[in-house]
């Protein structure tokens, strides 16, 4: 007869849960308290195991290992993803089929808690970001809580990936304009010709289409916070609009008479190199020293491996809380994987990565099996590595059926790669 553990609270469920099963043909014990289940768990395996979805959160808190036949008893509302649940006052009917379907299912090997090294979080911090412990961040943060009390604009540089937008949502919600919107608008995701009535709005009658007054950006960030993503990407012709619009504080809508007062505070992000568009004339100067009063460049994760464990700590409880709530950490094999990869999309890699090894890890938790994310990036880093080693071959071959020695093309591609890795050389 298969033997199911109940963890339930209430006498009147716990009842209702023995009837059902009984007339299935299980056999049930039950359990009111977190130490009574703890104490059962240790006792004797189980087929099968149903917790109230508050004794299973206290289970998680407590680094206990439920396995992977588990359901959830929730009194109403959705479940999670990838999590077997029922609702404890409308469909127990239904619990017979779910664990005769779970029970047939292979049973996943559970790794003991002993196994685990980084465990999530148990309650994610107020403001949503790791205690990190490199130098690096740590001046991050420092300048963060010193601009945002400033109500200047502000430049954020780094890498696809390294958390920007995450900056520049801390910076308003620990300033003054806390409250009021934080409105956000990639520059390079809008076509060029329809950017500037996105960010300044529109007068009734300015274009084909434009039947009504519409608003832009800067108009509904009001008294809050406007960021403009990847301003690297903006037309000449609109860096000069905005620039006008920064030093006096006011725009016109496209076709419009009356100006606009601008209330928001700017913020402008890029993870592109401003000095060399400079350079090259695609970005205005002028322009760059007015969003640069304030300046943060965030560090990418390869140059920060000791912020690893409280990032994965932190992204853990995340897909805990939005996933899997069962999920008990990383094992020393995936830990060892996440150190040893070079993290070429930086945070938001980290975060998707363990997202996904999170849907399967069917036991709660995540071994190296489970970061395969991991391998197709290598592979797809590597097969980019390839293309561009077949490029060079090609362009040597080019040059010298050109009639170029060989010994002259190496010398000449040398002096071009040091050019790209050192252009203010190259410009000087």
């Amino acid at each position: 007869m298969p033997r199911v553990l109940i963890a339930e609270t209430q006498p009147s469920i716990q009842l209702a849960l023995r009837r059902v099963l009984a007339r299935a043909g299980f056999e049930a014990h039950t359990v009111s308290t977190l130490s009574e289940f703890r104490d059962c768990l240790d006792q004797a395996p189980w087929d099968a195991i149903l917790v109230a979805e508050e004794l299973q959160q206290e289970a998680i808190a407590a680094g206990i290992g439920l396995g992977d036949r588990v359901v959830q008893l929730r009194s109403g509302g959705e479940a999670a993803p990838s999590v077997h649940s029922v609702d404890k006052r409308r469909d127990l009917e239904r619990l017979p089929a779910l664990l005769d379907t779970m029970m047939r299912a292979p049973a996943a090997t559970v790794a003991p808690t002993s196994d685990i090294v980084i465990s999530p979080v148990a309650e994610r911090p107020a403001n949503g970001r790791a205690t990190c412990r490199s130098e690096a961040w740590k001046q991050v943060e420092e300048r963060l809580a010193i601009y945002a009390q400033h109500d200047l604009p502000l430049l954020i540089q780094g890498e696809s990936g390294t958390g920007k937008e995450v900056v520049a949502r801390a910076l308003h919600e620990e300033g003054p304009r806390k409250g009021h919107p934080f409105v956000a608008i990639h520059c390079g995701a809008i076509p060029a010709e329809l950017l500037e009535s996105e960010l300044f709005g529109h007068a009734k009658g300015s274009f084909t289409g434009a039947h009504r007054d519409k608003p832009g950006r800067f108009e509904t960030a009001g008294e809050g916070t406007l960021l403009l993503d990847e301003i690297g990407e903006m037309s000449g012709a609109l860096q000069a609009k905005l620039l006008r619009a920064l030093e006096t504080r006011e725009f016109h809508r496209v076709g419009g008479s009356k100006p606009v007062a601008l209330r928001a505070r700017v913020l402008a992000s890029t993870h592109r190199d401003l000095e060399a568009m400079l350079r090259d004339g695609s970005f205005r100067r002028d322009l760059l020293h007015r969003l640069r009063v304030g300046h943060l460049e965030l560090p990418a994760l390869k140059d920060r491996p000791e912020d690893l464990q409280p990032l994965c700590e932190l992204f853990l409880a995340a897909c805990r809380d939005e996933l899997r709530p069962a999920l008990r950490g990383l094992d020393a094999a995936a830990w060892d994987r996440i150190r040893r990869h070079s993290w070429p999309g930086n945070v938001r890699e980290l975060f998707n990565v363990l997202r996904r090894a999170t849907v399967l890890a069917a036991n709660g938790v995540i071994g190296a099996a489970q970061l395969e994310a991991i391998g197709e990036i290598d592979r797809l880093a590597e097969s980019r590595e390839e293309s561009w080693l077949s490029a060079t071959r090609r362009e040597i071959r080019r040059r010298e059926a050109r009639g170029e020695r060989r010994e002259t093309v190496f010398e000449r591609l040398r002096e071009e790669l040091a050019g790209l890795e050192n252009p203010a050389d190259e410009a000087g």
